[in-house]
């Protein structure tokens, strides 16, 4: 009987915190749904992530992306310089934004960016998100 008592309250634990994952899961969803391109702008320019060598005054100024002004309009619908033919942000299309898969490195040429090392899952699911919700200026 004890047998059936620990497996009954096994069972339940499982399931309940299975239950908690997924509502765990589904509030992180909802909060990337709400991802505003301040949210967006902070990744790129807190921290010296990526402003440190995009920007007019910076002496290694690379690809010609100045994100310390204008960002919006320096990144959304605009061709990138190293593959001309591409958009850097191209709205509700993460897959053909090149920006955004210069910073999880599929599909670029040169190295992923920024090249210190990768951005954190968080972050890069914060971008996506902005991107897939029309990468609105907001």
């Amino acid at each position: 009987m004890k047998k059936y008592i620990v497996l009954a309250l096994i069972t339940v634990t499982v399931f309940f915190t299975s239950c908690e994952d997924n509502i765990k899961y589904k509030v992180d969803i909802e909060e990337a749904s709400e991802v505003t391109f301040t949210d967006v702008k902070e990744i790129f320019t807190n921290n010296n992530t990526c402003i440190s060598c995009h920007n007019t005054q910076s002496k290694d100024y690379y690809a010609g992306l100045d994100l310390s002004a204008s960002v919006y309009e320096n990144i959304v619908g605009v061709n990138s310089t190293q593959r001309t033919n591409e958009v850097l942000i191209k709205a509700n299309s993460p897959e053909e934004s090149y920006l955004y898969r210069k910073m999880t490195g599929e599909n670029i040429d040169g190295t992923i960016m920024p090249p210190g090392g990768k951005l954190n899952q968080i972050q890069l699911d914060k971008i996506k998100s902005w991107i897939e919700n029309g990468a609105l200026n907001n």
